[in-house]
């Protein structure tokens, strides 16, 4: 049986998960498959684990370090399948997900890539909240949307190898959003996009990922508006709208870290860019309080609400 989709799996350091989303690709109704995992240069058993699994339709590829957005293109390399489906190394699929989602492909010849709700999981896979509850996931997907966060795209997604071959693929100069970055330049380079709102993927909820850093996910977002915003210059208003947002967010999040290490005058310096930015009372109170009552102003920083 000829593949049909190529896997494309980074693999950083997640010994303690990519069994869990090689047995998922394992377990899938579509058997016509090719998985590529590439591991980044992983410090942990990663790669031994991986090899634990005897098919003849898994590659496993090893490089030094160079940021999930290389891995992934390392993957496609060579690649003659129709499809690319999306996976990380810490996420798994449901049994039908490539079966579905390769089926709306088939279905919508113009549509360049497909995206779907999912599931999210900390350890074990048991239903809990849906990606579609924490974020806008609303049809339909348009440019304008997913660059206005109206809608967000999550990561498993299953694409059309000629639109990916066709803008190049990923971006290996972005360490972080380099999935987002790619479905915008698909966007803005005529492709369509559709969505399954059934949950069809289980989504990791870790915090020691990569893109639970606010400043550095902030900072590379950043960098994927202001390329678009040279791409298409009849989007620089929502463009400059989002950057402005972001640098927001940055400060705020220097602000707290500043504080937490008792940086008092870089605390103020980033709280006064924040404020310059957005009122915040809380802030406010925050930046008062620390000049009299550091500890105070610390727990006031950190209580919800």
């Amino acid at each position: 049986m000829s593949a049909k989709t190529t896997i494309i799996m980074p693999a950083f350091d997640v010994g303690r998960y990519i069994g869990d989303a090689i047995e998922s690709v394992l377990a899938q109704t579509c058997g016509d498959w090719r998985l590529v995992i590439v591991d980044d240069g992983s410090t942990d058993d990663t790669v031994e684990i991986a090899r634990e699994f005897k098919d003849e339709r898994i590659t496993i590829v090893c490089q030094d370090n160079a940021g999930a957005a290389a891995a992934r293109n390392r993957a496609a390399t060579g690649a003659q399948t129709e499809f690319l489906s999306m996976l990380d190394a810490d996420d798994a699929w449901a049994p039908d997900y490539l079966e579905k989602m390769m089926g709306a492909l088939k279905a919508a010849p113009d549509t360049a890539f497909v995206a779907c709700d999912a599931q999210v999981f900390i350890n074990k896979k048991r239903p809990g909240n849906l990606c579609s509850e924490n974020v806008a996931m609303v049809p339909p997907v348009t440019l304008e949307r997913v660059a206005s966060r109206d809608f967000q795209v999550y990561t498993a997604v299953t694409m059309r190898r000629a639109w990916f071959e066709r803008i190049g693929g990923f971006d290996n100069d972005l360490r972080n959003a380099q999935d987002f970055d790619l479905w915008v330049r698909i966007l803005a380079a005529g492709g369509e996009a559709a969505f399954i709102s059934e949950p069809l993927a289980w989504y990791r909820d870790r915090d020691d990922s990569l893109s639970s850093n606010d400043v550095r996910l902030s900072r590379f977002t950043m960098r994927v508006y202001e390329k678009l915003r040279a791409a298409r210059p009849d989007m620089a208003a929502l463009c400059e709208q989002q950057i402005e947002k972001l640098r927001y967010t940055i400060a705020l999040e220097e602000a707290k870290t500043a504080l937490r290490i008792g940086q008092f005058r870089d605390f103020h310096a980033h709280a006064n860019d924040a404020l310059s930015r957005r009122p915040n009372r809380k802030l406010r109170a925050t930046k008062h309080l620390a000049r009299v009552a550091p500890p105070l102003a610390r727990l006031l920083m950190t209580a919800r609400g």
